[in-house]
């Protein structure tokens, strides 16, 4: 037998301040859910704060652009090039109509008969140490008192501790993943893990390859030889000469700010033909790869 883990981190991260409860502050992986499945909240003439810099943050912050909030201003502690979020995402948004604020933290969260009223920020002077380390440094003195009337807090996602709840003794949880190797193998030889409740949220991509390297490590462990996905060979020639000239990407074309606005309709429009020759001569030159599977 073998069980592999692979629960993600769907938990949020807490802010840790003063009137966090308070009716009208949320995650916002619970916003974004709420609004897929159909039980968005009503923003028509809102003012929305979002708190957060990465991508996360950004959907949030947009999302609420389009559900009709009269103002949207996204506060995070790092400056714009520090920013974890895609710099496309932020001139996006910023395209669409969003406010960011830059170097700013949550102090409080204040509150009129329950309801989110107003948040205040203090400004972040640094937001790693001398190693690189997450550690935040703030100016007390320098306040921001803005009002709100919804708050959405994206500064994270964490590992559902659940998971193990009764079985603390079968897993290695470290911090806010349980300690796995690559391979998927941890303490406990029949256990296996990956994605992100390995390595913290990341990409797709990076979790179906953890799935790959752990369904290997499953098949040596049940007495296989770990070759789970039948080998590919394949031939590859070049078509034409290769030309190294430096080339230029090319622009997506995308809708206008005023039409992303009013809908959720896809932003990019795509690459016409001959953008798409043009993409194809950099980088890897897919157009002069020709390959076939032997």
């Amino acid at each position: 037998m073998a069980v592999y883990l692979a629960v993600g981190d769907h938990n949020d991260r807490k802010l840790g301040v003063a009137g966090e409860d308070s009716e009208g502050v949320t995650s916002g992986v619970s916003f974004l859910r709420s609004v897929k499945t159909g039980n968005g909240c009503d923003l028509e003439g809102k003012e929305v704060i979002v708190v957060g810099g990465g991508n996360v943050s950004m959907d949030c912050a947009r999302t609420a652009i389009r559900l009709g909030a009269s103002k949207v201003s996204l506060f995070c502690l790092e400056n714009e090039n520090e920013m974890p979020a895609h710099p496309d995402e932020v001139r996006e948004g910023k395209e669409e109509g969003l406010y960011v604020f830059n170097g700013w933290g949550p102090l409080s969260i204040a509150s009129e008969k329950g309801r989110v009223s107003e948040v205040t920020f203090k400004k972040c002077t640094s937001v790693f140490d001398e190693e690189g380390r997450f550690s935040p440094s703030y100016d007390e003195s320098a306040l921001m008192k803005v009002h709100a009337d919804f708050v959405i807090c994206a500064i994270g996602q964490a590992l559902s501790r659940e998971v193990a709840a009764n079985d603390g003794e079968l897993v290695d949880i470290r911090g806010n993943v349980i300690k796995a190797a690559y391979s998927g193998t941890t303490v406990t030889p029949w256990i296996f893990a990956g994605g992100d409740c390995t390595t913290g949220p990341d990409s797709v991509v990076s979790g179906v390859n953890r799935g790959k390297e752990a369904a290997s490590s499953i098949d040596r462990y049940l007495g296989g030889d770990g070759q789970v996905i039948a080998p590919k060979y394949i031939a590859r020639e070049m078509s034409k000469p290769i030309d190294e000239t430096p080339k230029a990407r090319e622009t997506m074309p995308t809708l206008s700010p005023e039409e992303r606005r009013g809908c959720f309709c896809e932003v990019e429009r795509g690459f016409s033909e001959e953008q798409i020759a043009k993409e194809a001569g950099r980088c890897l030159r897919c157009d002069v790869l020709k390959v076939s599977r032997l």
